[in-house]
């Protein structure tokens, strides 16, 4: 098996591996300026047509546009794969070679799997750029292109030139609807920003946790983690949920993890509530903003054999409203310095006294 190498000696070898001293092993380099030229061996090059530069650690063919560091060169050169030619290099240079185990190596094959797919956005962004020069939107820019600003067919050809329509989601609707890729991937490109030029992530009616995959063991790790702990004195904060058990993950999975344990704990307090109010209510009518997420309610529901859990909105009643009237009710509470949340409810040792809301915010 092939072993990961780590991303620190990837790192060493590109700042120890010499451009220069790696290509002219394989090619004749003649010193021009302040960088070197040669003959490009990517393609039928008669007259030095490749640059490379010491400063930069990098070559590139004016010609046939071959380019990039020592290690690429090496693999297009040689064809040897990626691992084969950063051990070479580092053992040429007498870099320590370190490997990746176990959950690192999960964790790094996911990062590699990340840039790859943000790689697959950016040419499928280039080439829908591409062809909006060609359609009816891209007239006018196509004919300012080659009437003033004189540049051929081959020329917008080779240089790849494209055009963006006067519209905000345009491309974000093709890559999401057309191309069937993962939002967070969409918008980690830099390719799109959200209306409110936030770089936070909602998750409308739980579609990105449904598109995901539940970490089952990470999901079982974090349950026994939190209901395990009896140091709970009083109930916690939202901001008080320890979520790193996500870290890692896909935003997707991420997404469909979290909203499990969520949804587990919500269940959790519901049986509890069941202990002291007999009989257990088959209906339950939710008014907080879960109520919005249909994958959190279905997620809910799945805890139990046959409940039934709606947006009270669908009886006509507001539920913004009646959230907006409870939470009123604890601000009352709250600033008179009564308590808002009882063992009895809550499963904690002690009562959450007042002061605890207007303190937060």
């Amino acid at each position: 098996m092939v072993r990961s190498i780590h991303p620190r000696t990837i790192q060493e070898v590109k700042e120890k591996a010499d451009i220069v001293d790696v290509i002219s092993e394989h090619i004749v380099l003649k010193k021009k300026g302040k960088e070197f030229v040669g003959i490009c061996p990517f393609h039928d090059d008669t007259k030095p047509s490749m640059t490379v530069s010491p400063s930069k650690q990098f070559y590139y063919c004016f010609s046939c546009g071959a380019g990039g560091n020592s290690i690429k060169f090496l693999m297009e050169f040689t064809r040897a794969n990626f691992s084969d030619v950063v051990l070479s290099l580092a053992k040429k240079n007498n870099i320590n070679i370190e490997s990746l185990d176990g959950p690192q190596d999960d964790a790094y094959k996911r990062e590699l799997s990340r840039k790859e797919e943000l790689y697959k956005i950016l040419r499928i962004s280039k080439n829908w750029f591409k062809s909006q020069l060609n359609n009816s939107l891209g007239k006018e820019a196509m004919n300012y292109l080659k009437s003033q600003r004189n540049l051929s067919s081959n020329i917008i050809n080779e240089f790849e030139l494209g055009f963006a329509p006067n519209s905000w989601n345009d491309l974000f609707n093709y890559l999401l609807k057309v191309e069937k890729l993962p939002i967070n991937s969409i918008l980690s490109s830099g390719l799109v920003i959200s209306k409110d030029n936030s770089d936070k992530n909602y998750d409308k009616d739980g579609l990105i946790a449904r598109s995901g995959k539940i970490d089952k063991l990470i999901l079982n790790q974090a349950l026994e983690n939190f209901t395990g702990n009896s140091n709970y004195k009083k109930s916690l904060d939202v901001k008080d949920f320890d979520i790193f058990f996500a870290k890692g993950l896909s935003l997707e999975n991420g997404a469909a993890t979290i909203s499990n344990f969520t949804a587990t704990l919500i269940a959790n307090g519901m049986k509890y509530a069941h202990k002291i109010d007999q009989p257990f209510m088959c209906k339950w009518l939710v008014c907080g903003g879960g109520r919005k997420n249909k994958y959190l309610l279905e997620s809910i529901k799945d805890n139990f054999k046959n409940i039934s859990i709606e947006p009270i909105d669908q009886y006509e009643v507001d539920g913004d409203f009646v959230e907006s009237q409870a939470f009123g009710y604890l601000a009352i509470r709250s600033f008179l310095k009564l308590p808002i949340s009882f063992p009895d409810t809550t499963g904690c040792k002690e009562p959450t006294n007042g002061g605890v809301i207007v303190k937060n915010f």
